[in-house]
């Protein structure tokens, strides 16, 4: 389970693309009943339904933006990832920051839920 668990993170973070076309690779990687809360503390998003609210909201806020893992940590099903983002905000600000995920992975290798630990506020005040 632990390299199914790796395999997916990394996915993930190859799939976080504000490219509309890269919507349905993106959503795929989670179960239909997945629970989103990134950041924590904003609403919890849910299913693929809910996945696809979030990915839209990448498109409309972003030109560009790369996730890039620096460390994850397995245990079982879950992994904890610290990571850094850089990008080019949709209004052509370059942003950076950082954050952790907190990551669940079911048994056919989907995430079933993310948890995202990031200072909402510092970034929106970057754009």
């Amino acid at each position: 389970m632990t390299s199914q668990v790796h395999e997916t993170v990394m996915a993930y973070f190859e799939a976080v693309d504000p490219n509309p076309e890269s919507a349905e690779r993106f959503i795929a990687l989670f179960d239909e009943q997945a629970h989103f809360e990134d950041p924590v503390g904003s609403r919890t998003l849910v299913g693929h339904e809910g996945i696809a609210k979030f990915h839209k909201g990448l498109t409309r806020a972003w030109s560009q933006l790369r996730m890039s893992p620096e460390r994850i940590y397995v245990r079982g099903s879950q992994a904890a990832v610290s990571w850094t983002a850089e990008g080019h905000s949709a209004t052509g600000k370059d942003i950076q920051f950082d954050g952790i995920n907190l990551i669940e992975v079911d048994s056919n290798g989907r995430i079933s839920s993310l948890r995202g630990y990031w200072d909402l506020e510092a970034m929106i005040a970057q754009m």
